[in-house]
């Protein structure tokens, strides 16, 4: 049978092919796989294909990292597909590569993403481009505009009051936090970025969290398509390009692009993100690092970005603070003395100046984002050779920093798994390795929304602690979990707590 097999001559062209490609696929496996060997850094065995992606869509990603730090310590590696992944948690090296040695590692891995919108996004642009979007929106995101843009989220904070009493009303005053936290914070970000009244949108008023809630929730997540991007690129961009003809991306996309060009043509003043930013952006094409067509095209993209990344982040930090402080009774009954004590002195008024002298709130804050960063990766790609010691990263390489785990170390922060916002008291936070504890990132390519995320938060927690109590509900989950799925961002769902309100 096997000689009338190689008789044919088709046969054996087809043999040899075989022969062939199988040979090639071994190499290839072979010095694929073999980068971090030759290093001697350590790393779990990836598989032919999908490198150490396959079924990590099954996982909980936080959960993942923290057992691949544990057991292959602070530097290890992985492969997303046949690109390999270089994972660092030692904070020496995380300083270097942030702050001091910016210039070799200055972009994010790069997707290609050729939407004329999503290509524009800050998180993925590159190198000049990159430095030109962040220099036409830093100043929307200043101390000053926020500080102005803080009476705004005051009343957004009054409203959230109200939702939450209208609760208590109801019924038995239990609440699915992450629903009514993030319904505040789209709130927030549509009134002092967008000048848009949620409420006033008629039909299309509960779309804004119903939708946002879906594009970033486990529905998409946890699906195998989900690491596509990362093991197929080329794939990947093509089933991006369906994801964004969701109905739920056009509802953002439209309404972003709609409120953009209205506030390009209008004489009347907003003082809103999307009227500082095009100030800027424009400012910055006047020096030459933009033309005036792509001025529009990135105002566009971050205002959608500010939409939907601003939402998911605050509101899950809001969340897990809540569950924080209904799990510590006692922490929460300080911040109610610290609080109050504030607002007698300002005659009972919240405002800016209050919310940003409570020392103690910063604490608690800090603390929740130590153990639940909403971001659970940070990436960066070496543009420029360097080595650190006996460590060498080669030009292409992406460089994970795995935040779970080492804001989870016990060699930064003793009794990891406890809450201790006294951590962060002044005596005790100057002893923290600054790059041990990163939640926005560090460097020049920090989260250029983190004071506006702050302000909020701070303003949201002043007025719950003031009018409730927040207590766990018989259907409060301890500990608390986390959907499965390779999503980039904390995702807490099902938080249901409890308020009592105060006399």
């Amino acid at each position: 049978m096997i000689q009338y097999f190689l008789s044919d001559y088709s046969s054996c062209v087809l043999l040899l092919v075989i022969s062939l490609a199988a040979f090639a696929f071994l190499r290839w496996k072979q010095v694929t796989y073999s980068v971090f060997k030759a290093a001697n850094i350590p790393g779990p065995e990836p598989i032919p294909i999908f490198g150490n992606a396959w079924n990590i869509w099954k996982k909980v990603l936080p959960e993942y990292d923290q057992q691949l730090y544990q057991k292959y310590g602070k530097i290890f590696g992985t492969f997303d597909g046949a690109t390999p992944v270089i994972n660092i948690a030692e904070p020496d090296i995380i300083r270097n590569i942030f702050v001091k040695d910016f210039d070799h590692f200055i972009n994010r891995r790069n997707f290609s993403v050729k939407n004329r919108i999503f290509r524009k996004f800050i998180t993925i642009a590159v190198d000049r481009e990159w430095k030109a979007i962040r220099a036409a929106i830093s100043p929307a995101f200043s101390s000053g505009k926020i500080k102005r843009m803080s009476v705004i989220m005051e009343e957004c904070s009054r409203r959230l009051v109200s939702s939450l009493k209208e609760s208590i009303a109801k019924g038995d005053g239990i609440f699915e936090a992450k629903n009514e936290f993030g319904t505040y914070t789209m709130d927030v970000i549509a009134s002092c970025c967008f000048g848009v009244d949620i409420k006033g949108e008629g039909e299309n008023s509960s779309k804004f969290v119903d939708y946002a809630s879906f594009l970033f929730g486990p529905n998409l997540t946890s699906s195998p398509l989900a690491i596509i991007p990362f093991i197929l690129p080329w794939l990947g961009r093509y089933t991006f390009g369906k994801m964004i003809k969701l109905k739920q991306w056009q509802f953002f996309i439209s309404i972003t692009e709609a409120l953009v060009k209205q506030r390009a043509h209008s004489n009347i003043s907003y003082n809103d993100f999307i009227e500082m930013s095009l100030e800027a952006a424009s400012e910055t094409a006047k020096k030459g690092l933009l033309n005036s067509e792509e001025v529009q095209e990135i105002v566009i993209a971050q205002s959608l970005l500010f939409f939907l990344a601003g939402y998911d982040t605050t509101g899950t930090t809001l969340t897990l603070t809540a569950y924080s402080l209904a799990l510590n009774q006692k922490v929460q009954d300080k911040l109610r003395e610290e609080v109050m004590n504030k607002l007698d002195e300002n005659n009972g008024v919240l405002d800016h100046n209050v919310a940003n002298s409570i020392e103690y709130i910063d604490q608690i804050i800090n603390e929740v984002l130590r153990l639940y960063p909403p971001a659970i990766r940070v990436e960066r790609l070496c543009n420029k050779a360097i080595t650190y010691d006996k460590l060498h990263i080669p030009k292409g390489m992406i460089v994970n920093i795995p935040l779970y785990p080492l804001h989870r170390d016990p060699q930064y922060f003793p009794n990891p798994e406890k809450f201790d916002p006294d951590r962060f008291s002044p005596d005790r936070k100057r002893i923290i390795h600054p790059n041990a504890f990163m939640p926005f990132g560090s460097g020049p390519r920090n989260c250029v929304g983190m004071r506006f995320a702050l302000e909020e938060i701070r303003l949201a927690l002043c007025a719950i602690i003031k009018e409730f109590r927040i207590e766990l509900s018989e259907k409060t989950e301890v500990p608390i979990t986390f959907p499965k799925g390779f999503s980039g961002l904390l995702q807490p769902r099902n938080v249901f707590l409890k308020l009592e309100l105060l006399e």
